[in-house]
């Protein structure tokens, strides 16, 4: 077992979150399907199928947003959870220190303010850089430590029931009823990576 502390942050006042444009050939857009495995592939508590199951489920049916690179790849995301929390966000490395995260934090929150929402998240507490990134765009520091408490049970045994399933899930936006899903009781959480 291991323990990962965080750090809560709350934006009190999310119209006034200052609105970034993406650089020139960058384009904002919702976080596709197709991209659950570069997620998962980066993601430090990922790796398996039962992340992609995981990630696969935040993106079908939770506000999200990405940032693609001209050719469409992307290169930075964020995504929400069950509790509207932005979760996940995470720049790749070569991209880093662009401030390529704050247009995308900018959207999603818009997304999540309009819904009537909070717009909160919480950070490892070593990761200065997002916690700079999110102070700088007004988030605010919440008093306490939130602790994420990671079992990495052996995967190889089992799949998750539906792994297989997820490609012939019709997304949110096609208009489609979803089909019912059991969730997974081992929920993670991604951290927030440097912006």
């Amino acid at each position: 077992m291991e323990t990962y502390p965080y750090r809560p942050l709350l934006h009190p006042d999310p119209p006034a979150m200052p609105q970034y444009r993406p650089d020139k050939g960058f384009r904002l857009a919702p976080v596709s399907p197709a991209h659950a495995m570069l997620l998962r592939d980066t993601w430090k508590f990922g790796g398996n199928s039962w992340s992609l199951r995981y990630l696969s489920l935040l993106i079908r049916h939770f506000p999200n947003a990405c940032l693609l690179a001209p050719e469409g790849t992307p290169i930075s995301w964020c995504l929400t959870d069950q509790l509207a929390s932005l979760i996940h966000g995470y720049t790749l490395p070569e991209h880093r220190g662009q401030h390529h995260l704050r247009p995308v934090v900018g959207m999603l929150a818009a997304q999540l303010h309009a819904r009537g929402f909070p717009v909160y998240t919480r950070v490892l507490t070593n990761n200065k850089p997002s916690l700079h990134t999110l102070q700088r765009l007004g988030f605010r520091l919440l008093p306490g430590v939130f602790y994420r408490l990671v079992v990495r049970p052996g995967f190889a045994q089992s799949q998750p029931a539906s792994a297989l399933d997820l490609a012939q899930d019709p997304a949110p936006s096609s208009g489609e009823q979803p089909r019912t899903h059991s969730t997974w009781g081992g929920e993670r959480r991604g951290e927030w990576d440097t912006a």
